[in-house]
């Protein structure tokens, strides 16, 4: 009797791999960390709260907050629905670029020079920007990279290249808001 009802709990499992649980755990701190930031009102007269102010900037925090929680939604959902694996991870990479762009958005917003600012941000690329910049960034692309199929290697192999992956993605964005930031 318990072989019959333990028969559908056998077999290869089928929902969401490391890459996605690990996306949804990165995904729930940033946004913990977003709300966090929209509900604390900054010091009166700083930088931050200059910024704040600024027209659009928490419209961004807040779609920042949407797309972290699609994805989110979307990894637990693989868990309990995971016949439909291929919407899920189409809508979760979808969700990773638009988070990707929408931090690179506001970070060249934040850069780009304004004769009407009174303050100057010294903590970008991370803080302020929506998603905590490029960290965000990084977590959003490095899952897309960790998606790129990899036949033939070895699992130490695979492991070592996506881990250079991802460390040059960060660092080639590093060298790419350095560029901007130095024009």
């Amino acid at each position: 009797m318990s072989d019959a009802l333990g028969a559908s709990t056998r077999g290869k499992y089928e929902g969401p791999g490391w890459a996605e649980w690990l996306l949804g755990f990165g995904c729930t701190a940033l946004a913990a960390t977003q709300i966090r930031a929209l509900a604390t009102k900054p010091m009166a007269q700083t930088a931050l709260s200059y910024y704040m102010q600024g027209e659009g900037i928490r419209t961004l925090h807040l779609i920042s907050v949407v797309i972290d929680a699609i994805i989110v939604v979307c990894v637990a959902s693989w868990i309990f629905a995971w016949r439909k694996a291929g919407v899920w991870a189409t809508i979760i990479a979808l969700a990773c670029v638009a988070g990707a762009s929408l931090c690179w958005f506001e970070l060249i917003r934040a850069m780009t020079p304004d004769s009407t600012r009174v303050y100057r941000l010294d903590s970008l690329p991370y803080h302020p920007i929506n998603n905590q910049g490029l960290l965000g960034s990084a977590i959003f692309l490095g899952y897309l990279m960790m998606k790129i199929p990899l036949p033939g290697m070895s699992k130490p192999a695979v492991v070592g290249l996506r881990l250079l992956l991802w460390i040059g993605i960060f660092g080639g964005q590093l060298i790419l808001f350095d560029l901007w930031q130095g024009r």
